[in-house]
């Protein structure tokens, strides 16, 4: 396959995961490819994954994996849906590194979330960083 098209592909399937964590991050009995949300995440989540949330000074600003895991088992927000604003939904990668950017609504509220992502050894793409910053309500116009 011709590189670029390949990177095409990439973006694409970084776009997919984006949209992908979202409804994982839902909790509850959310099934995405045939795998429930926690092994969904187990896998697209890179070990050394960390999450830097929007609400700061709360003990789930910033998680690491296991802690993600647990506290979406904890607190599921399945009856909550995240709303991708896809017009606003950017995607970088080259072969090994990838950025995905897109503001979504939650809960009346608008939020800008930053996802990177790094190629496995085995060539699976998996989100190691993941910021979300809420956003003014005239940020980001639909």
């Amino acid at each position: 396959m011709h590189q670029s098209n390949r990177m095409l592909d990439d973006c694409a399937e970084l776009r997919r995961l984006n949209r992908d964590t979202f409804r994982a991050e839902a909790g509850g009995t959310v099934q995405i490819d045939g795998k429930g949300w926690r092994q969904f995440l187990d896998t697209v989540l890179a070990d050394e994954f960390q999450i830097c949330r929007a609400i700061p000074g709360t003990p789930q600003q910033r998680q690491g994996k296991e802690a993600m895991l647990a506290w979406i088992e904890a607190h599921p927000s399945a009856g909550e849906p995240r709303e991708i604003i896809a017009q606003h939904e950017v995607a970088w990668c080259d072969e090994n590194l990838g950025v995905v950017t897109s503001p979504i609504a939650f809960m009346r509220k608008e939020y800008q979330n930053v996802k990177i992502f790094k190629k496995s050894p085995r060539g699976q793409w998996q989100c190691i960083y993941w910021q979300v910053t809420q956003l003014a309500a005239q940020a980001c116009p639909q």
